[in-house]
């Protein structure tokens, strides 16, 4: 007994506009998270009445160092390399050393953008899905 199947698959999902819109997708996804964790430090860094994070006058100088940069599917964000970055987030081993333990600003924003990420790739899945039915 001898027994054929055939399977054809058509439509949206399986035309050249699916790769694209998925693409689509993640890049904005991953855009959304990177404008995400920014502002989290934009915010975590904001100079305080006390001269938190800052020396002097309130210059903000850490702060304004913080950027990230997006290279095809990879984001970062960054302090820019300050020497005393390390310090600030508590990963220096000056930081044993001293009382002072870091603020984890960096570690903390990594944390707040996993929270969102499943949230955010939703939305942004959605819409390609959405895009593809019409």
């Amino acid at each position: 007994m001898n027994a054929t199947v055939k399977v054809e698959l058509s439509g949206s999902l399986f035309d050249a506009r699916a790769p694209k819109a998925l693409r689509d997708a993640a890049s904005g996804a991953l855009r959304e998270m990177v404008e995400e964790g920014e502002s989290f430090l934009m915010e975590t860094l904001r100079p305080a009445p006390a001269g938190v994070y800052i020396s002097g006058e309130s210059t903000g100088n850490y702060r304004r160092n913080v950027s990230s940069r997006t290279q095809g599917m990879t984001a970062v964000i960054s302090d820019g390399g300050v020497v005393y970055g390390a310090w600030l987030e508590g990963i220096s081993s000056r930081n044993a050393a001293s009382r002072f333990k870091g603020h984890a600003s960096f570690r903390r924003a990594g944390q707040h953008v996993a929270r969102l990420s499943k949230k955010i790739a939703e939305k942004y899945i959605f819409l390609a899905v959405r895009k593809l039915n019409m």
